[in-house]
């Protein structure tokens, strides 16, 4: 077919120079240009049949795809997940997301070039990531579902330190670091949880404390020249580790100071009262902000038991009314120092009695 145009093309042309009824030579220009044209386009749209399918221009060509679901390993959907398809050979990506019963759906178009390997990698903040090596075709259909582990969540972290003047033995400090922990896993995918201090070369488990509360409290024995001065303004992390140990750690809290000073009760000093009364102490002069506290414990036995306590209190007295317990009954209290880290100072225990009316 294209023989028999160029031949005719071709006839044209001869007849084209042997006519004298054109005018000039501009004119045959323009004849011969209007002709190169016409076979341009007839090559331009002349194409072979495009029927292999790895032919990315084939009509039998169509989107292949990967499929499936992605669980919690309890079993509860995640939606929102990041399902991609890495095509290492032409560094190209192919994108989608779970939805809200955790299903997706990654269609993708292959070619030649794209190689015959992919990766596939399942991503979600607060999830340890899953990459899987798949192989990749023309008109392929995958199902893939997949199980991801929940990464453990640091909700709330403290480190706050504890002075207490005692009548026996004296001052003793101490150190509270604590972290509350949610796992979408549930709190028996938890092994354990730490907090770390790299620069004293110091590791100590935290204990549990329902509900997803993980706590230690350490006597400054456990530090450098006995003292908790070492940990002020240094670096200390909380790091948990999972069933599958996998790990997450926090990040860096630090001490920010120690209170030295306490404060010393004025009444009852001693005294008995009655049910209804005011406790009142010595104030304070601090160079940071700070509230007071006072706490009562009830003489049960040999171990007082915490009975009462009042947190924030600005003045340095507070009235209060205790409930009836017997005609007479044998009480502590102590004023606390709070400062706006958490850090914690604790006057003497006083002896004090209240006579029931």
């Amino acid at each position: 077919m294209l023989t028999l145009i160029i031949f005719q093309l071709n006839f044209s042309w001869m007849s084209f120079i042997n006519d004298r009824n054109f005018e000039s030579f501009s004119s045959k220009i323009k004849y011969l240009t209007i002709l190169l044209l016409l076979i341009l386009l007839f090559i331009f749209n002349c194409e072979p049949p495009r029927d292999n399918p790895y032919d990315p221009k084939s009509v039998n060509v169509k989107f292949s795809e990967i499929t499936g679901r992605i669980t919690t390993k309890v079993g509860n959907p995640i939606s929102d997940v990041r399902v991609f398809l890495v095509l290492d050979k032409i560094s190209n990506t192919v994108e989608t997301k779970s939805d809200s019963e955790g299903n997706y759906n990654l269609k993708y178009r292959y070619d030649l070039q794209q190689g015959d390997s992919a990766r596939l990698i399942v991503s979600k903040d607060n999830y340890q990531e899953v990459q899987r090596a798949i192989q990749i075709d023309v008109n392929k259909h995958d199902t893939l579902n997949f199980i991801l582990d929940a990464m453990p969540i640091f909700m709330t972290e403290s480190i706050f330190t504890i002075h207490e003047r005692l009548f026996f033995p004296g001052d003793i400090y101490s150190v509270t670091f604590s972290t509350q922990i949610i796992d979408y896993d549930g709190i028996g995918d938890i092994e354990s949880v730490y907090v770390i201090i790299p620069l004293l070369e110091k590791k100590f488990t935290l204990n549990y404390y329902p509900p997803n509360v993980y706590r230690i409290t350490l006597p400054c024995e456990s530090f450098p020249d006995a003292s908790l001065e070492c940990l002020i303004g240094v670096d200390c992390y909380f790091e948990v580790v999972g069933q599958t140990k996998i790990r997450n750690r926090s990040n860096a809290q630090r001490v920010s100071r120690i209170i030295y000073e306490t404060a010393e009760q004025i009444y009852p000093y001693g005294d008995t009262v009655n049910n209804n009364f005011t406790f009142i102490w010595h104030s304070v002069s601090l160079p940071y902000p700070f509230v007071y506290g006072v706490e009562i414990y009830m003489l049960n036995g040999l171990i007082p038991q915490l009975f009462y306590s009042s947190a924030a209190i600005t003045d340095t007295f507070v009235s209060i009314t205790i409930p009836p317990q017997s005609a007479i009954t044998q009480y502590f209290w102590q004023v606390l120092i709070r400062d706006n880290y958490n850090n914690i100072s604790k006057s003497n225990q006083v002896l004090f009695y209240i006579n029931y009316p």
